[in-house]
């Protein structure tokens, strides 16, 4: 029977030390935004690079004195380090089945609520709009405005969980989205200069 290998011999024996050090280097000098998916392509460029060859631990002592190289190429003229850019790593098989399966999962969800909407008249059909939406989405409310094109407002039709309102063109981010026609996604609302207590509450 083989004597399963220590853990400290097999950390030493895949440099694994040195692999956690090139990545922690490469993401203090790079600071992504994404640490996750940074260290995902990250490595996706390594394993790209292989080409299916056997992994050699004596790499990535290369990679990680190699990266210290690379950000000294990276300094403007301020002594910051502009990070580099890396491809996207592509998704292994098993994740592009997950991503398959939430759009099959968003597919089916649209659909049961086309079934619904379709049997409605046109105020039921607007209220289940905004049932569907925010089960779709999986929010606590949702709103539905018309244009009043003489007073140049939001005029509120349907909401989930809102009162009767009316915004102003170009006020609050409701506003906003009616007077540049942008769509306008927001983490937090709240914290956004354009949220207007009055208009978006």
């Amino acid at each position: 029977m083989t004597t399963p290998e220590k853990a400290t011999d097999y950390l030493a024996r895949v440099n694994w030390k040195s692999l956690i050090e090139w990545m922690t280097a490469e993401a203090i000098l790079n600071r992504p935004t994404d640490p996750l998916q940074f260290c995902r392509d990250l490595l996706g460029e390594k394993i790209a690079e292989q080409a299916g060859a056997e992994f050699k631990p004596e790499q990535v002592t290369d990679w990680l004195r190699n990266c210290y190289t690379e950000a000294t190429a990276l300094v403007d003229e301020h002594g910051t380090i502009r990070g580099k850019q890396l491809e996207k790593a592509q998704l292994s098989l098993p994740e592009q089945i997950i991503n398959l399966r939430r759009k099959v999962d968003g597919m089916q969800k649209l659909l049961d609520a086309s079934a619904v909407i379709s049997s409605l008249d046109p105020l039921e059909a607007t209220e289940n709009i905004i049932g569907e939406s925010c089960r779709i989405l999986d929010c606590d409310r949702a709103t539905i405005f018309t244009l009043d094109k003489v007073t140049q407002e939001l005029v509120l039709s349907i909401a989930e969980g809102a009162k009767n309102i009316r915004v102003p063109i170009g006020q609050g981010i409701a506003g906003t989205v009616a007077a540049t026609g942008e769509t306008i996604n927001i983490v937090d609302a709240y914290s956004d200069p354009r949220f207007s207590s009055s208009a978006d509450k």
